[in-house]
């Protein structure tokens, strides 16, 4: 028997401060340039006391052995305690740039570099690297298209770690209404590509073939825990206004993702690595009068997966939405 008084203490406490100079090169031309320091500590204590009873007929084992007896009982305390620190300091340079290169022309672009003396987790970054590039071409008053790039390296190269992850993101959009009371059309399109790779130690049975044991303590096998994903996303829409009253729209949106990943376990089935996923739209507004509205709309949706199978089979399914509303302003 046991009578347990667990206590446990997490603690963290983050201190920031960030230097920033900026330059003004021209009216159109600005910069900044800067410097962050970040101190972190993660405090984790606990402690856990315990009051264990041995009843015959085997009272002198674990704890209790070679300790005296009372009418054939052995009663023991046992105590144990644990307290980590860990400090983290991190140096950050910051900077950035935002121009108008022209009336209708403008981008702007930052960047963030982290070094740390530390990390909390396996796949936490000792070393951080963030670019941002934004860019806004507007030529007319109803033609404007825009792009982003948005790139985030993590970096932990530790031997026993040797984390590499990494998320870039490229998109675009634009928008046209050259006549904005009758007719409009919008553009958008984003690719995003994942990457995660850390060494682990992993226990699978049956052991994959060539599995080592490597760095790894008995009975654990060396591998690398991959995840990867990459995924295209495009979607149109126009709206169209044949007479004052009625507006339509109509619109198709696809996403297809490709990926990866390491599966240690036969039976767990896989995600949503590999599909695509068509989502294509219609509506109509009829405006009865100024205060009165009926809106009909029609979406359809249909997911299907390419990845393996595993244990089920590839998800897929498929159906209609229909929307009938009514607007009423006062």
């Amino acid at each position: 028997m046991v009578n347990d008084a667990p206590s446990n203490f997490l603690s963290q406490q983050r201190r920031s401060n960030t230097f920033t100079v900026e330059f003004d090169f021209t009216p159109r031309i600005t910069a900044y340039l800067g410097y962050r320091y970040e101190s972190r500590a993660i405090t984790d204590n606990s402690t856990d006391v315990q009051l264990q009873t041995f009843y015959p007929t085997l009272p002198n084992r674990g704890a209790c052995a070679g300790q005296p007896l009372m009418h054939g009982v052995c009663t023991v305390p046992v105590s144990t305690a644990s307290a980590n620190y860990l400090p983290i300091n991190t140096n950050s340079l910051l900077a950035g740039v935002s121009a108008r290169l022209t009336q209708s022309l403008r981008l702007h672009f930052d960047t963030q570099l982290d070094f740390a003396d530390n990390a909390c987790t396996r796949i936490s970054p000792r070393h951080l690297q963030r670019y941002r590039l934004a860019v806004t071409y507007k030529p007319m008053d109803w033609f404007n298209v825009s792009g982003v790039v948005a790139i985030q390296e993590n970096r932990n190269t530790a031997a026993d770690i040797g984390n590499l992850q990494h998320d870039r993101t490229y998109g675009f959009t634009s928008q046209l209404a050259p006549h904005s009371e009758r007719y409009g059309f919008d553009l958008t399109y984003d690719y995003n590509d994942i990457l995660s790779l850390t060494n682990i130690c992993y226990v699978a049975t049956p052991a994959p073939t060539g599995a080592l044991q490597g760095a790894c303590a008995t009975s654990y096998l060396a591998g690398i825990s991959l995840y990867s994903s990459k995924s295209n996303y495009g979607s149109g829409s126009i709206f169209f206004r044949p007479i004052p009253r009625v507006t339509t729209w109509l619109g198709y949106s696809v996403t297809s993702a490709a990926g990866n990943t390491f599966n240690i376990d036969s039976l767990q089935p896989t995600g949503s690595l590999t599909y695509r996923y068509h989502l294509p739209f219609a509506a109509v507004n009829y405006a009865l009068t100024k205060r009165v509205a009926f809106k009909s709309s029609w979406n359809y949706y249909d997911y299907h997966e390419y990845s393996d199978s595993g244990p089920t089979s590839p998800r897929n399914f498929r159906g209609n939405l229909y929307a009938l509303s009514a607007r009423y302003a006062f």
